[in-house]
């Protein structure tokens, strides 16, 4: 317990893994004590107890929880670790921390043969992958403990500090029973505490007065400048004038000590005019940028209980104001006439508030931080009594007086006698104004933000050789820096045309009166991550405490904490908020503010700052601090700037280009710094994108602004253009039009058949709908513009040329609209993701194995892959998950990922290691999955010499495609092949709407749709079986090609045959004892489908890769005969708006979140894919004999009892039957019943054919088909 309660004292978190070392000699033999040999295993401990309760039961805690872990020794930590890195290749699967005992029987030989050699004086021990090793012996009688320890890893100094800490705490143990019942107890050694407190005695003269008054009188000055502005200049003693009627009018409203005034001003000497004004009447201001939204404004004035306003007339007549607020305006000399300009008495006193400053809250509602006169006060004294602040020193005005470092601009300049200089509103970001300024009125003092500076560095940098640039800054003494990261390359630029210039950096928050700690910058190290943080100004404190509020170790980040008069009082009118920030420290007593910030002690006693506790985040399970990240991309001398955030999963670093860059090629920019990262961080703390900025985006305050950082990918759209209409029609049994003839042909085509008369219904002649979605297709190849609804409603060529209209070709370089970035999950994505997680969720797939006639060409295969990419924006998608659950990320053709193809040269390797080595492959391939990452898409091409056909494997997630976009990938990556290794380049026919574009559309349509939506009597979720893909069994069944024939002759129009196999289901379940009905998932292709109120007319998705298709619940009855089943089946899923996508939309929606429930599911699922061989009809390729691997994960839930999968091969008819094991009788009888139903009566005991007694192609074929028989795959 002493070495996990120490290192739980010197790490940054509170729950850890120890390896601790035992031994295995297990009595199998009586002289087991006498062999020599290894027999140490380790089991890993998580030391994790309540560090409040007694130590006495955290040590129990902590032993109970061993010695449950002790009895799964035979599994030793070893294995744990081997299966983490085997789960996630990624991981860094080591738990370097040891605790390695020697205690025990049997252990005093060890000693007693240790003092046979003399006294043990040093010991090593060097094991890899170990940091720190605690080992425990007994020597000579008396109790030993060393620390091996690899230092080269540690900060100096704070392994020495541990073990001492260590000793000292089991010497404790040892003499002090008390100690076993307490609880807390401290170990940070006295020396580092004494230290700590030396830097915190900054007591001082507290200032007297208010913070207005630390000047003295204003008046007494005369005409001296207080403030320049760019239209006028106000004197000191016009200035007191100006405030003291202001004041007085203020008293006149009722305004008094701790009610708030609102000064709600764009930047110009009317500003410190009003803060004066306000506080010589004992009010307090409240600062209101005029450029916020009105909506904000009238908020904050709200919130402040605001009754009066002080404004320019410029504004009062511009902007709205609220009704119940007095609005004046300092500058309009009607207001003030007759009010006396004499001094006004004092009625506030120093614990009354001086400002109110509302700062941005995490929850959107901002925070009114209450500031009282002694905290400004002090802090303002301090600053200009320790940088001699002078009347002769004049400050450049740039910080908002909504932003808290214009408190020192404004009274600390008024209490020395200086002069502010302020520049026109619109150019508080115009650097070449800024220098002018500089060099007319002298300014001899710059306090701002680091990346103001770092813009007149860059603008002064450039024209360092002019005389005027020179003159400018020449002035300039003191460089005040605070309020956000100061990269370390900065300074040495200031002084590179400053050279003269004292460089100071301030930190704190704006709830301790600007400042509380500061640091001068000299000389840096280089090895230094960041500028220090520094130590507490005069009459402040500042502590790193850990969760339970005790110091931390030095080197040891934690919490920062502000002490001392400058805390803020609260937060205005938010006693809960108030609570949750300001604290009474439960052993000093003294009032602390929780910064939020994290930091860690030097051993000299100064703070290094770490970063906000916002801005740790966790990717993969790794705890990252950006700050450390943005460090280490700024000590690159090409990075002058750097920001790192963390979305969705990844990292993302801006990046800006320090002037002299070795390169000026952005590419080559961000390549470097690349290869530097990753040589000096691991890898999960590697940006995954690098984006060049010219600078970064900059808030009001001068702050880097986040939410202004540009996407990873910049949205963009083009508009699809417009096809023409010229309807044609003809009637008569042969083709009599061109249109006729263009259709009769794509049919012959696509359905496979030399004999199709112009009357003839699709489905009657073997079509189904994805059939049609291919007739769709090549219509529009071949220049005819048909809809799916349009198809399906014509179901005959004579029809469909009615409807068609002649389309001109869409030009190739008028691309379609496109998303880029986020966007939506079509509904069958967001049923998946709202089940699986994991490695379940990543191991889902659809697989097609081929074999060649032909080998294929390497760099044509490849280029060819490359092109895909590009036009589908499926394959360049990635899902991520946040705070609204999964999205969608579409990359931009510019950031397509690399073509995943993998060319493997087998040709050495025997044909049996050959064979084996192809399915290791695959099944690999099936595994290899990152949801992040696409493209969600591998080619494996096999190689196996001259003497075998090479083979082909493709493997797409299932959230990627469905069937028709895996038989349109397929058709284009072989069609772009041949064409670039013939022509080298391909054209193909233009992709039409883009998957997410059609996702944002049906998210649009939902929200539009939504009250209007079928309600669909979903079944209980106890009808959902809770088991998983490895518990399953499939049952596979065939009907010959004549009774598939007969079967078709009840196809027309309105018939398919999946109605009649989904008829045929629902009478065999009934004799199966089902009941009269069952409710099952019907798969639809969702590709034909009108969105009113989205789109004018029916998107066109012929050419669209992606998992468009839908599952939409049916509740099938079995009628009394067969032919009323099927019409009812037809009339329910005609019934179905929409093809089911509306029923889809409505139990799916758009989205999902990880670890969510399954939705609940009847107890059948049925899908039928039409003709499964068509997906290998292609010339040149055949199926191959190898096993793909499993489809999907063991641990994939079943989502139905039942899951009936059908298609054809070769004419006959496969049906496949999923189920659970114990349900594997049911399902038999079911099945056996669905082939009687299917055969006939008079068929029913004809034995079925068996899948391996048809030819070797069907063979392989039918064995493919029960590969797609995954348990838990839909679709």
């Amino acid at each position: 317990w002493a070495y996990a309660a120490t290192l739980r004292a010197w790490s940054a978190s509170d729950a850890f893994t120890l390896n601790v070392t035992v031994n295995e000699r297990l009595p199998l033999h009586p002289d087991i004590d006498r062999v020599i040999g290894e027999y140490t295993s380790v089991v890993l401990l998580a030391a994790e107890f309540d560090a409040t309760a007694p130590v006495r039961e955290q040590a129990r805690a902590l032993q109970e929880r061993f010695w449950n872990d002790f009895e799964h020794q035979a599994f030793s930590g070893i294995r744990v670790l081997r299966e983490l890195a085997r789960a996630d290749a990624t991981a860094h699967a080591t738990m370097p921390v040891v605790f390695t005992s020697a205690l025990g029987d049997g252990e005093a030989s060890l000693g007693q043969a240790a003092q046979e050699f003399g006294k043990l004086t040093y010991t090593i021990t060097q094991t890899p992958q170990v940091f720190l090793d605690c080992q425990v012996f007994e020597l000579g009688g008396v109790l030993r403990v060393n620390w091996a320890v690899v230092e080269e890893l540690f900060p100096p100094g704070l392994i020495d500090a541990a073990f001492a800490a260590f000793g000292g705490l089991v010497e404790r143990l040892a003499d002090d029973d008390c100690v076993w019942d307490a609880s807390g107890l401290e170990l940070v050694g006295p020396a580092e505490l004494v230290a700590r407190e030396k830097v915190n005695a900054t007591a001082a003269v507290l200032p007297t007065g208010l913070l207005h008054q630390l000047g003295g009188s204003l008046r007494a000055r005369g005409e001296v400048p207080a403030v320049i502005a760019m239209d006028r200049t106000v004197g000191y003693a016009e200035l007191d004038r100006r405030a003291a009627r202001i004041a007085r009018r203020l008293r006149e409203l009722g305004c008094c000590p701790n009610t708030l005034v609102g000064v709600v001003m764009d930047k110009g000497w009317e500003q410190p005019v009003a803060a004066l004004g306000v506080l010589q009447s004992g009010a307090a201001y409240l600062p209101v940028d005029a450029a916020w939204p009105v909506e904000r404004v009238h908020h904050i004035l709200g919130r402040g209980q605001c009754r009066v306003v002080l404004t320019q007339a410029r504004l009062a007549r511009m902007l709205e104001w609220p009704s119940d607020v007095t609005v004046l305006a300092v500058d309009d000399e009607s207001v003030w006439e007759g009010v006396e300009d004499g001094p006004v008495p004092q009625v506030a006193e120093p614990d009354d508030l001086a400002y109110v400053i509302f700062t941005s809250g995490s929850t959107g509602e901002p925070k009114g931080v209450m500031i009282d006169h002694r905290g400004a006060a002090n802090t303002v004294a301090d600053i200009n009594d320790r940088f001699g602040i002078t009347a002769g020193d004049r400050v450049l005005g740039l910080s908002s007086l909504s932003f808290d470092l214009s408190v020192w601009d404004v009274f600390g300049v008024f209490a020395a006698g200086g002069t502010l200089v302020l520049p026109r509103p619109e150019a508080h970001r115009d650097p070449a104004v800024w220098l002018e300024l500089l060099r007319a009125h002298h300014v001899t003092v710059w306090n701002s933000v680091p990346a103001l500076v770092e813009m007149l560095v860059e603008h002064a940098g450039a024209r360092q050789e002019s005389r005027e640039v020179r003159d400018s800054l020449g002035g300039l003494r003191l460089v005040l820096m605070s309020g956000d990261w100061i990269p370390l390359s900065l300074p040495d630029r200031i002084r590179g045309v400053v050279p003269e210039a004292e460089l100071v950096s301030l930190g704190g928050a704006t709830e301790a009166s600007i400042w509380s700690i500061w640091h001068p910058i000299g000389e840096l190290d280089p090895g230094w991550p960041s500028v220090p943080y520094g130590r507490p100004l005069a009459n402040q404190t500042f502590h790193v405490l850990d969760g339970g509020l005790c110091p931390v170790p030095t080197w040891v980040p934690g919490e920062l904490f502000i002490g001392g008069v400058g805390v803020a009082r609260g937060y205005w009118g938010d006693a809960d908020k108030t609570a949750e920030r300001f604290l009474t420290h439960p052993v000093t007593g003294e009032r602390l503010y929780r910064t939020g910030d994290l930091g860690r002690y030097h051993p000299d006693g100064t703070i290094e700052f770490l970063g906000r506790n916002d801005h740790q985040v966790k990717i993969n399970g790794y705890r990252i601090e950006l700050g450390e990240i943005e460090a280490r991309l700024t000590a690159h001398p090409g990075v002058r700037d750097a920001v790192v955030t963390a979305t969705d999963n990844h990292l993302t670093a801006y990046l800006t280009q320090a002037p002299g860059s070795a390169t000026s090629d952005p590419d080559e920019f961000v390549a470097e710094v690349r290869a530097v990262l990753n040589a000096i961080l691991p890898d999960y703390m590697i940006p995954r994108h690098f984006v060049p900025l010219d600078a970064l985006p900059l808030s009001a305050n001068g702050k880097v602004d986040r939410s202004a950082l540009p996407t990873t990918v910049p949205q963009a759209a083009a508009d699809r253009p417009q096809s023409a209409a010229d309807p044609g029609s003809a009637q008569g049994p042969e083709p009599r039009n061109d249109i006729e003839r263009r259709l009769r042909d794509i049919w012959r085509e696509v359905l496979g058949v030399e004999v199709v008369g112009i009357h003839d219904v699709f489905g009657e002649l073997g079509g189904d709908s994805l059939r049609a979605l291919r007739v769709i297709s090549k219509a529009a190849e071949a220049g005819l513009s048909i809809t799916p609804r349009q198809f399906f409603e014509n179901p005959t060529v004579a029809e469909l040329a009615g409807v068609a209209t002649l389309a001109a070709p869409r030009p190739t370089d008028e691309p379609q609209a496109q998303v880029v970035g986020e966007a939506p999950l079509l509904p069958a994505q967001a049923m998946l993701l709202a089940g699986l997680e994991g490695s379940v969720a990543r191991h889902h797939n659809y697989a097609l194995f081929f074999e060649l006639d032909d080998p294929l060409n390497k760099v044509a295969l490849r280029v060819a892959l490359r092109t895909l990419i590009s036009r589908h924006d499926a394959l360049r998608t990635g899902f991520v998950h946040g705070t609204e659950g999964w999205r969608q990320r579409v990359a931009s053709v510019d950031e397509a990922p690399t073509a995943p193809l993998e060319w493997l040269d087998l040709a050495d390797m025997a044909v049996e290691e050959q064979d084996r080595t192809i399915e290791q492959l695959a099944e690999g391939a099936q595994r290899s999955f990152d949801l992040s990452e696409p493209p969600l898409l591998r080619v494996l091409y096999f190689d196996r010499g001259r003497d075998r056909r090479p083979e082909l494997l493709l493997v797409a997630h299932w959230l990627a495609v469905d069937n028709f976009s895996l038989r349109l990938v397929l058709d284009e990556l072989l069609s772009a092949h041949a064409q670039i290794a013939q022509e080298g380049h391909a054209e193909l026919p233009p992709p039409t709407v883009p998957a997410g574009v059609w996702a944002g559309q049906l998210a649009r349509y939902a929200e539009h749709a939504r009250e209007g939506a079928q309600q669909q009597d979903r079944p209980s979720p106890a009808q959902t079986p809770g088991a998983v893909a490895r518990d399953a069994v499939t049952l596979v069944e065939v009907i010959d090609a004549p009774a598939v024939g007969r079967l078709r002759d009840e196809v027309n129009g309105a018939v398919t045959m999946g109605d009649v196999l989904l008829a045929a289901l629902a009478r065999s379940a009934r004799t199966s004892g089902f009941g009269e009905s069952i409710q099952v998932d019907v798969d639809g292709h969702g590709r034909a489908a009108v969105l009113p109120g989205v789109t004018d007319a029916a998107a066109d998705l012929s050419r669209t890769v992606g998992r468009l298709s839908v599952r939409y619940h049916l509740e099938v009855p079995a009628l009394g005969n067969a032919d009323d089943t099927v019409r009812g089946v037809a009339e329910a899923r005609a019934a179905r708006s929409n093809g089911g996508l509306d029923d889809a939309l409505a139990v799916h929606g758009c989205t999902a979140h990880a670890g969510g429930a399954l939705a609940d599911a009847p107890e059948f699922a049925f899908n039928y894919l039409g003709a499964v061989d068509e997906l290998y009809s292609v010339s040149g390729l055949r199926p191959s004999a190898h096993r793909p691997g499993a489809l999907v994960h063991p641990d994939t839930p079943l989502r139905h009892r039942f899951e009936v999968l059908c298609g054809t091969v070769e004419g006959e008819l496969l049906i496949g039957l999923t189920c659970l094991g114990a349900d594997q009788l049911e399902g038999e009888r079911l099945l056996k019943n669905l082939m009687a139903e299917l055969r006939g009566a008079d068929e029913a005991m004809r034995q079925p054919s068996s899948v391996h007694e048809r030819g070797t192609r069907g063979s392989v074929l039918a064995e493919t088909f029960r590969s797609w028989l995954s348990p838990g795959t839909v679709g």
